[in-house]
């Protein structure tokens, strides 16, 4: 989030109108905070020390999608989705400054923007949004909370 309180969105290349959080799976030996930095890196070229960990998710999120799909070998499999954990940060620094989805090695975003919590869950695709909104309900009033501390400690100064 940054200091308005608003969600950083970036929309797929793949999937042109569809627009997410940055996501990512978890490495052998990493922690899910190390693997959700990781990832911020690698999909949006935000570095660890331009964000500030204010929660993470009280719980596993899970999104079903019953569908077959191609493993990089060229099998078909079974896909149900996935087990998520997720972390609430703060962006330190303007976002101009710190996105560079264009200069990341895999490029998975053709945009970014900051989008209203209540925007978040009906912009990602359709076997998101019940995970989305959880995400949401649980972020949201952390933020909120968050960013007025921000505006207070700005007005006293």
């Amino acid at each position: 989030v940054n200091d308005e309180g608003e969600v950083f969105v970036a929309e797929r290349l793949d999937e042109r109108g569809v627009w997410q959080m940055p996501q990512g799976g978890i490495d052998v030996g990493e922690s899910p905070m190390e693997a959700a930095l990781r990832e911020l890196e690698e999909e949006t070229g935000i570095p660890p020390n331009a964000v500030e960990v204010l929660h993470d998710s009280d719980r596993w999120l899970c999104y079903h999608q019953n569908m077959t799909v191609r493993n990089c070998f060229g099998r078909e499999i079974f896909f149900v989705g996935q087990a998520q954990r997720w972390f609430l940060m703060r962006l330190k620094v303007p976002g101009e400054s710190a996105v560079d989805l264009h200069g990341v090695e895999l490029p998975e975003f053709a945009g970014w923007r900051w989008a209203p919590f209540d925007e978040v869950a009906s912009g990602t695709v359709d076997f998101k949004r019940d995970l989305y909104a959880a995400v949401v309900e649980q972020f949201e009033p952390i933020a909120i909370a968050h960013c007025a501390r921000l505006r207070e400690q700005k007005d006293l100064q």
